[in-house]
């Protein structure tokens, strides 16, 4: 199966957009076997949209298109499709009922523009949207040509038209598509593997990695790639190999890098630091209470995403000001007069007095200098200090981050994270 994906928007040329879809979708038909022959971006651009969906179709059995099936005057997917198929198109009565659904549970009227989203190709096969209001669509296009050869006919050709916002197309890619797709294919195994790294700097881990894997070094590929978060992930792959040999000796190299690497290793493939942590505070049945003043709740977001967390996260206090630390975590004046906020003694008041006032077995305090400006000599921008309070003990860790506010505040929230894993 010959297989392109269209990525349609403009903003998708900006600099501040990255396109996960793309990845997303390419790693879903990878573990089929099915590599994506071409990708394409497209701007909103009808005559550009439609000459590329032509070129696409003529070379390719299956396009997937993304974007454009919003209800502002830049969605010109439904028409991009409709003229480069020559179907016109038509009210979609199952996309309209769904749609006055969507707008019954928020109490609000139908929006008029949003009709033009239930106007689909004629014969597609509308593909609801549970996350939004743009419906997708399958369109299957017969092929009434014969090869010359064996007068056999061609395949099917299928456009499927998936919502450009992440979270709606994902849904609908897993639920809808990727089953559809796939009949026939059975899933590969995992010629790559992902391990998932923290608290080493990218270098030293590289030298580490290499002298580890030295006895695979003629069949193995490593590549590393770090995020704006001091995570890294150690991508292991194989050449010129394949199949049970392949896994096999990926499986090998892992388990070397288990054994070797230790709790440096927090995870695989798309495991979180998050979750590492909260798997461990859910299975060890404790409870923690959160004092967040420099990353603004960031960590309290992140153990949000671990499903069943609220059987451990009990209460969380974001004491940005001096103010609050003194009213909220009943931190004595005087000690923040006498250390400043930004201290390794507060840090550990913030811990333990987190976990006393919501009787939690654990608390886990943060204070520090995300900048960019506020800095001294002594206590410079990025100076951190993560403390955590566990049976009766303070453990405080200090860190000086570099980078712009954002990247430090990433940072802090996962060096907490991986603190809070580490001890339990």
């Amino acid at each position: 199966m010959k297989i392109v994906i269209i990525n349609t928007g403009s903003e998708l040329f900006f600099d501040d957009i990255c396109n996960t879809n793309l990845t997303f979708i390419s790693r879903h038909l990878l573990k089929y076997g099915l590599m994506p022959s071409l990708q394409i971006t497209v701007p909103d651009q009808l005559p550009e949209t439609v000459r590329i969906l032509k070129m696409a179709l003529a070379e390719n059995d299956t396009v997937i298109i993304t974007g454009g099936l919003g209800s502002t005057s830049d969605d010109l997917t439904r028409e991009a499709v409709s003229r480069a198929t020559r179907q016109e198109l038509v009210f979609n009565a199952h996309s309209a009922s769904s749609l006055a659904f969507f707008f019954q549970r928020l109490n609000r009227p139908i929006d008029q523009s949003n009709l033009s989203q239930v106007y689909l190709p004629g014969q597609a096969e509308a593909l609801p949207n549970r996350s939004g209001t743009a419906p997708g669509f399958w369109l299957k296009i017969p092929s009434p040509l014969r090869l010359r050869r064996t007068g056999q006919a061609r395949k099917d050709k299928n456009i499927i038209a998936l919502p450009g916002v992440p979270c709606e197309l994902k849904i609908m890619f897993v639920e809808q598509v990727l089953p559809r797709l796939t009949v026939g294919f059975r899933p590969q195994r995992n010629t790559i593997k992902k391990i998932r790294v923290f608290g080493i700097p990218e270098s030293n881990l590289a030298e580490q990695v290499a002298a580890i894997l030295q006895p695979f070094n003629k069949e193995l590929n490593t590549g590393f790639t770090v995020d704006s978060g001091g995570v890294i992930t150690v991508r292991l792959s194989v050449r010129n190999t394949s199949g049970s040999r392949a896994a096999n000796l990926l499986e090998k190299a892992e388990n070397l890098l288990v054994k070797k690497l230790g709790v440096l290793i927090f995870g695989k493939d798309e495991h979180r630091l998050e979750d590492a942590a909260g798997i461990l505070l859910l299975k060890k049945n404790l409870s923690v209470a959160l004092a967040e003043s420099c990353t603004g709740g960031l960590i309290t977001h992140k153990l949000t995403n671990v499903p069943d967390i609220s059987r451990s996260l009990k209460e969380s206090i974001i004491c940005y000001s001096n103010d609050s630390k003194i009213k909220r975590l009943r931190i004595p004046s005087h000690f923040i007069k006498k250390y400043g906020a930004v201290s390794r003694e507060i840090a550990g008041l913030m811990a333990r007095n987190a976990a006393r006032l919501a009787k939690t077995d654990i608390g886990l305090g943060v204070t520090g200098l995300a900048g960019p400006s506020g800095g001294t000599v002594l206590k410079p921008v990025g100076l951190v200090y993560i403390a955590l309070y566990f049976n009766g003990k303070i453990t405080v860790k200090s860190y000086n981050f570099q980078g712009p506010r954002e990247v430090i505040k990433e940072r802090t929230a996962n060096a907490a994270l991986n603190l809070l894993r580490l001890s339990i």
